[in-house]
């Protein structure tokens, strides 16, 4: 997964917060926000929005994103179903529950 960002863009922030709070490893390639990187012909192909944050799976995780996320929500949500798809993690709540019975 490669997260495409600049210094400084809050929702990229949140994106980056759930990537290091999940352990997960990615790309991160800043952009020139002032030199114009979010207005190439590459990067429009990629978002035609033009902004950030925008991530592009290589391999994904589920058959429902095999497209790029473009908005910080919805690349957090993703983020998180993915993993506990994969980690099938059981909330702290219903764990505190079972060891009670």
């Amino acid at each position: 997964m490669k997260l495409h960002t600049f210094v400084g863009s809050p929702n990229s922030h949140k994106v980056q917060a759930v990537v290091g709070h999940l352990g997960l490893e990615i790309q991160v390639e800043y952009h020139d926000f002032v030199g114009g990187d979010l207005r190439t012909a590459d990067y429009l192909a990629l978002n035609p929005n033009g902004m950030v944050p925008l991530l592009v799976r290589t391999a994904p995780l589920s058959w429902r994103f095999r497209r790029a996320a473009r908005r910080a929500v919805e690349i957090d949500l993703e983020l998180v179903e993915d993993w506990d798809a994969l980690v099938r993690v059981e909330p702290f709540w219903l764990r505190e529950q079972s060891d009670a019975n």
